[in-house]
């Protein structure tokens, strides 16, 4: 099984600072739903799940080695980062 990082100012990763989720007016309780999900089997194929709001990760967790393992990402990130420039375009007008 993964690692998980638990979110407190102390820890840094990749130069983010890492605070609790409730820091940043988001709920704890749907992450930690989410990671056990994720645990049982639930969704296939995650390897790892950041959430990060406001410039701070408030969410890191690892289901497949660790933060140091290699991620084959594909074309994922630029899916994601359209989805997110829409919704921020949508929220702007």
């Amino acid at each position: 099984m993964g690692q998980s990082a638990p979110a407190s100012a102390e820890n840094r990763s990749e130069g983010f600072s890492v605070i609790p989720p409730e820091s940043q007016a988001m709920a704890s309780k749907p992450l930690r739903d989410m990671e056990t999900a994720i645990r049982a089997g639930e969704f296939k194929k995650i390897g790892s799940v950041l959430v990060a709001r406001d410039g701070k990760l408030v969410y890191e967790a690892y289901f497949d080695g660790d933060a140091a393992r290699l991620r084959d990402t594909r074309s994922a990130t630029k899916s994601i980062t359209d989805a997110l420039v829409g919704v921020a375009i949508g929220e702007k007008s």
